[in-house]
């Protein structure tokens, strides 16, 4: 288990805060002592060491950070991020698992909890330490998240597959929680093509793929100095239409199933614990389903490359499917991606290059059939 804890942890973070020396003396004798052990912990970090050594060693550096939020701009003072960094480059899946760990709390600024003095627990996260995350992207943290998401989720043992999914969790946090130049510097460095591999895979890394890919198309435009049409292109060239197509197909088909699930064991299904817990699933799922809709809707309206990568034979197939079963019955969100996505077909149809592949889809007799089925009021 990659989680466990580590088997060292220092009093130093429990010691009180005041005695004979004065409550400020003894507050800054404790910080002296915690950031003197943060310093020889990340002395001992070495991405080559022991697996089970350099895991308690990073289990311990990444509770004191939790407990200390006061040290985490010392990693900068004492040019520590580098050191940090390094450890993903381990060929250990656990050791790397560990690391991410690390970074992703060493950037996350926590709001002290009410009635605690320095020694309490940092749980309340209210976003990421900006010099910090933009040391860490400077120094290479771009490219080791992104080649990290990179690795083969085949694996025979499935060790890598936690560890791709704790560096989908840090891309996740620096696009959600970053400022708009921490996106573009990941884009810069390739994001969008990593992005899209990962549409491709189970959740809940296609999900955290898709809602990074929204923030990078949801960008204030006066906040971002990339046009939203070079944006598409680059999503258009790693094929995404296709991917986005299959994300929204899994949405409509969890979607239905629960809807069918439910008409028949109304009862049963609505005092289950794990029916409620699907149907947190399927909200969220559907969630998805209206941003991959939108996403589409833009790329429908962009450009001729873009347009080319909606009409490849497998997108086009995909979203017709979806129109094909109607709107009948859908939830208030899924009825909203249903239109959006309808919308991007119209659109589509507008640019003669898509006519022909539009017509080896079948598209003619799957809108007819749409248009002979009974509508919602």
């Amino acid at each position: 288990d990659f989680d466990d804890a580590p088997t060292v942890i220092s009093d130093v973070v429990s010691l009180p805060t005041s005695d004979g020396m004065g409550h400020a003396g003894m507050r800054a004798h404790k910080n002296m002592l915690i950031e003197s052990q943060m310093l020889r912990l990340c002395e001992q970090l070495d991405p080559d060491g022991a697996e089970q050594e350099q895991c308690e060693i990073c289990g311990n550096l990444e509770l004191l950070l939790r407990h200390s939020g006061q040290l985490k701009s010392a990693l900068i003072l004492h040019h520590q991020v580098i050191a940090v960094l390094e450890m993903v480059d381990s060929k250990n899946p656990p050791v790397i698992y560990k690391a991410l760990r690390v970074v992703h709390e060493a950037m996350t600024e926590r709001q002290l909890e009410q009635g605690r003095d320095s020694t309490g627990d940092y749980t309340g996260v209210i976003g990421l330490i900006g010099p910090l995350v933009d040391n860490m992207l400077t120094v290479g943290l771009a490219h080791r998240l992104l080649a990290t998401c990179s690795l083969p989720l085949d694996d025979d043992d499935g060790m890598l597959l936690p560890v791709v999914q704790q560096a989908a969790l840090v891309l996740n946090s620096l696009f959600w929680a970053g400022e708009p130049r921490h996106v573009q510097m990941l884009v810069a460095c390739q994001a969008i093509p990593v992005l899209v591999g990962l549409l491709s895979a189970q959740a809940p890394l296609n999900h955290v793929a898709l809602d990074c890919i929204w923030k990078i198309m949801n960008m204030p435009s006066n906040m971002s100095s990339t046009p939203k049409t070079d944006l598409c292109h680059l999503l258009a060239r790693s094929a995404a239409s296709e991917q986005l197509v299959v994300q929204l197909q899994r949405s409509f088909d969890e979607s239905r199933q629960r809807s069918h699930t439910q008409a028949i064991e109304p009862t049963a299904g609505a005092n289950s614990r794990a029916d409620a817990a699907a149907a947190g699933w399927v909200d969220l799922s559907e969630q998805h389903a209206e941003r991959a809709s939108h996403i589409l809707l833009v790329f429908a309206q962009a450009d001729k490359l873009v347009k080319a990568d909606m009409s490849r034979a497998k997108a086009l197939k995909g979203m017709l499917d979806v129109l094909a079963t109607g709107i009948e019955d859908l939830s208030p969100i899924l009825s909203i991606a249903f239109v959006k996505l309808l919308k991007a077909v119209r659109y589509l149809s507008g640019d003669t290059a898509a006519l022909q592949p539009l017509h080896e889809a079948g598209a003619v007799g799957k809108l007819v059939q749409l248009l002979a089925m009974k509508q919602p009021p």
